[in-house]
């Protein structure tokens, strides 16, 4: 077995035939037969119901019983025994005597040796001349052999490690005291006492180690009583160096056999055959390794080609595909397709670039925004449509002017040159006016000069007077220019009009074509500048109504949980121009930016609506339209922009756009989302570490990834001890490239063989991860060099 498949059952404290103690069933009825034992002991794990049953261990009170062992492995039994020995020892020179479970990493070929050193060691204690803890320390580590130590703890009254912390202080100095030199697992007998020495723990020390029980059987019913119930099961190879990783990983100590629902099987990837040779995945973590061009993100992106994913560019594509890769489900059948996340080496700059970033998300992030109900542009720019429309029913838009004061404070309505029929001026000389039709000029001198007099005085406020005093103008321009343009369509006013014009400048045998020709440019005259003016003014106070209370942004959402409650709001987004943002558009399509002097209109757009209504022509381009001006500023055909964003609720409870925050605290919350993700879907990913900046968030990487493989099969790239080591891998894959274009991958769990020792050489901070995992409780002898 190189990877584990399911958790399992130990039985690490059981009692033989030949324990110099012994008043039981064991050795009352099997002395001096321990064959007749060994074959009862075998009928028992043997039956169906025991078959999670892998790993034991024989330990005696102060010997190895090595008749028994050596029967055990006479029989190739599957089930691995492991050397051990139960060791009575004193704390101190006054204490009572307590119980230590001692483990060894022996082979079959080096016990016989090893246990008879061991029980000459040993000689002393079997005799009642108990060893102090210092003395016994120092004379394992003589043995030349790697090993553990467990407490027999909390089950014995007296003898229990903690009978003699009677108080919190000495409780925590003794807890000190033995936390660096025994193995981080305690032994208690039962769920009670289980429940008893987690309280104790919890209370001293935060619940740093372990608590387990075995069946300390002294007869076959307590073995079968113990694998009937079992109050754990052991998530690790049976093997002394999966013991380690036990004893140094409290996840690897569960309450039920098998975390994953087997109706999954199929939506898991169980094996990879690339190009011939075979690897085998755990439905947990899987760690891909090696060093540069080792062929480590070769074997994920493989697979993930398999599966359909895009990779990065067609020239990695094209190298991908020189390799044959299959894959296998947990049934062991054919993958054709299963859903999968991937993320490739550059994941975050990818996602993260001006290009297409909206894009981008949507795509990456396509499960939680296929949540939000799309946002319909057309009909919202529809709604819009219809609004401005509706203010053409509105007579106010032709009698004063919404938010005048955003226009220039110098605006006047006319000036010289607006209705006063200078454009017939001939020889210096002005046509005459009738004295019954209205001089506009004029009329807006009088007001200028009397308009103060007209008020009541309380009304004295600058802003007040300014408005009702162009409002005023306004209302008087437009029936002037109605009673003139009836004064015009009077025949007989208009003869005179014209006649005496005539009369001044034109020879009279011409009056009667010239009647006709100034009527009709009187007549444009005045609609140009007097119709011209209310329509332009009518267009800029519908767009100062729409944009009162204008909604630019719209808005739907999907939040899912991260480290907090909502840490990630999905949002789409549809961003609307502005009535004035389009108003500019139009304006730079029409208006000549010489004659503006190169004043920026959408900087200026007040002083630029005021020449739009009072003299367009002199900043109009050379072929530009008014009237087709007027068309498209009626049109409002507002731009509609679509996008897809992240927020993020930041420590201070505010919600920040993912995309306005620097490259590394992106990548932290992309990590963040992926890991808290509710999902089974397999996870594959490249270097997670490599787009992390932030130490505190770095050094998370290992509980983030302990808590992924808890609910997703995880197969990531790393090259991080983090990740590999700490975070607890079911399988290490390890990357090597024999010759161009031919890798080799060596696979199996941590405690398979030698992978974990040769993951420290490559992996960065390694060697340290590993002394924590694994060699603080071995003696540092050369094969673990």
């Amino acid at each position: 077995m190189k990877i584990l498949e399911k958790s399992s059952i130990w039985d690490l404290h059981i009692h033989t035939n030949n324990c110099p103690k012994g008043t039981s069933e064991f050795t009352t009825k099997y002395k001096d037969n321990t064959e007749g034992f060994i074959d009862e002991f075998i009928k028992i794990i043997d039956l169906k119901e025991y078959e999670l049953l892998t790993m034991i261990s024989f330990t005696d009170h102060n010997q190895i019983s090595i008749d028994v062992y050596k029967e055990f492995w006479s029989r190739h039994h599957s089930v691995k025994l492991l050397p051990g020995v139960e060791i009575d020892v004193k704390i101190s020179d006054s204490s009572n005597i307590k119980h230590l479970i001692a483990y060894f990493d022996v082979t079959e070929n080096e016990f016989d040796n090893f246990a008879i050193k061991l029980n000459k060691m040993l000689a002393p204690s079997r005799d009642g001349k108990t060893m102090d803890i210092n003395k016994l320390l120092e004379k394992l580590i003589e043995l030349k052999c790697d090993f553990l130590i467990s407490p027999h703890a909390f089950k014995q009254e007296k003898r229990g490690i903690d009978y003699e912390w009677t108080d919190e202080e000495s409780a925590k100095l003794g807890k000190q005291k033995f936390s660096d030199q025994f193995f981080c697992f305690w032994e208690a007998s039962g769920y009670t006492q289980i429940a008893k020495a987690v309280d104790f723990l919890k209370e001293y020390d935060k619940n740093e180690m372990s608590i387990v029980s075995f069946s300390d059987s002294k007869s076959f019913d307590d073995i079968k009583k113990y694998l009937n119930n079992p109050p754990q099961y052991f998530h690790s190879l049976p093997n002394y160096r999966g013991l380690c990783l036990v004893g140094t990983e409290k996840t690897r100590i569960r309450q039920h056999p098998d975390i994953f629902d087997r109706s999954n099987n199929s939506n898991l990837i169980g094996k990879i055959c690339f190009d011939g040779k075979e690897i085998l995945l755990s439905k947990q973590l899987n760690a891909i390794i090696g060093g540069r061009g080792s062929g480590k993100s070769l074997l994920l992106d493989s697979i993930a080609n398999k599966l359909g994913e895009k990779l990065k560019n067609s020239k990695r594509k094209a190298f991908v595909e020189n390799f044959d890769i299959e894959l296998y489900d947990y049934n062991n059948n054919v993958i054709s397709n299963i859903e999968i996340e991937y993320y490739d080496q550059a994941y975050v700059s990818n996602i993260f670039t001006e290009e297409n970033f909206s894009g981008k998300l949507k795509e990456k992030f396509s499960d939680a925004f296929s949540q939000i109900e799309d946002i319909k542009s057309e009909i919202i720019q529809a709604e819009i449509q219809q609004k401005y429309n509706s203010y053409d029913d509105n007579d106010t838009f032709t009698e004063e002017k919404f938010n005048l004061e955003a226009i220039d404070e110098d605006f006047r309505i006319l000036t010289d040159d607006k209705l006063d029929i200078s454009i017939f001026k001939k020889d210096g000389h002005s046509i005459p006016k009738t004295k019954d039709a209205v001089d506009y000029e004029k009329a807006l001198k009088d007001i200028d000069k009397n308009f103060t007099n007209l008020l009541p005085k309380q009304i004295n406020e600058k802003e007040i007077f300014k408005r009702l005093k162009q409002i005023f103008q306004i209302a008087v321009l437009k029936e002037s220019h109605d009673y003139n343009i009836k004064l015009i369509k009077e025949k007989k006013a208009i003869n005179k009009f014209i006649e005496n014009f005539i009369e001044q400048k034109t020879s009279m045998d011409k009056s009667a074509e010239k009647k006709e020709e100034i009527k009709d440019k009187l007549t444009k005259k005045i609609n140009q500048y007097a119709r011209g003016y209310i329509e332009r003014n009518k267009i800029v106070n519908k767009y100062f109504y729409l944009s009162k209370d204008f909604k630019k942004t719209y808005r739907r959402y999907y939040s899912v949980d991260g480290l907090k409650k909502n840490a990630f709001t999905f949002s789409k987004e549809l961003d609307i121009q502005t009535p004035f943002e389009y108003m500019s558009k139009i304006f730079e399509q029409y208006f000549d930016k010489t004659k503006l002097k190169r004043i920026k209109i959408e900087n200026n757009l007040p002083e630029i609506m005021k020449k739009y209504i009072t003299n367009p022509d002199e900043i109009l381009k050379e072929k530009a339209d008014l009237l087709k001006l007027n068309e498209d500023l009626n049109k409002l055909a507002l731009t509609p922009t679509l996008r897809n964003t992240i927020y993020y609720l930041d420590e201070n409870n505010k919600l920040q756009d993912i995309e306005n925050l620097s490259p590394g605290y992106q990548s932290n919350i992309l990590m963040e989302y992926i890991v808290h993700k509710e999902t089974t879907v397999p996870l594959l990913i490249d270097q997670p570490e490599d787009n992390v900046d932030n130490q505190t968030i770095y050094k998370e990487l290992t509980l983030w990834f302990k808590k992924l493989k808890l609910k997703r099969q995880v197969i990531v790239v790393s090259h991080d001890a983090n990740i590999v080591i700490n975070a607890d891998s079911e399988n290490i894959i390890i990357a090597n490239q024999k010759a161009e274009k031919e890798f080799n991958y060596n696979w199996g769990a941590m405690e398979y063989d030698n992978i974990i020792v040769n993951s420290a050489t490559i992996l960065d901070g390694g060697k340290k991860a590993v002394e924590r995992r694994l060699f603080k409780y071995e003696t540092g002898t050369e094969k673990n060099d």
